[in-house]
């Protein structure tokens, strides 16, 4: 019976460890200072999607210049004098994508910048694929304890 009862809470902790680890999402607030680019940069696996959105507020112009550049330095998505976006980024390669916030005013901006990653693996997402192992796991556990039961009467 206590096999039992460790097998169940390490299967518990699978499933908790895993869901708490398949998203990573962000939120930051940072200032752009006149005639400056920020970058910020995050790194993607091939095959995530990121949803992003940004809002920028200043005095008197509540925009500035936005671009995203892939791993290799090429640019993948770009938006000009940008007040507020949501968008969506596939990423084609593994490594560091990096977002630039270019504020060519006389005026400092205030950016407040929100992504979430979802993960991918073989054309599906994280969360899903680990549902689904943990299900087939599950199946072959109960199925084991069933057959360990039947023959042990």
């Amino acid at each position: 019976m206590q096999s039992k009862n460790a097998l169940l809470l390490m299967l518990f902790l699978l499933i908790a460890s895993l869901v708490a680890c398949s998203v990573e999402a962000g939120t930051e607030n940072f200032a752009v200072p006149p005639e400056t680019k920020v970058t910020k940069p995050l790194n993607l696996q091939e095959d995530d999607r990121v949803a992003i959105s940004f809002t920028v507020i200043g005095q008197t112009t509540s925009a500035l210049d936005f671009y995203i550049t892939d791993p290799s330095g090429k640019i993948v998505i770009q938006h000009e004098s940008a007040g507020q976006r949501s968008f969506s980024l596939h990423a084609k390669t593994s490594g560091v994508y990096t977002f630039h916030f270019d504020n060519a005013c006389m005026e400092e901006k205030m950016v407040t910048l929100n992504y979430d990653v979802q993960h991918y693996i073989l054309g599906i997402p994280q969360t899903f694929f680990y549902v689904l192992v943990i299900a087939v796991i599950s199946v072959i556990g109960i199925a084991f304890f069933v057959l360990l039961g039947k023959s042990s009467y």
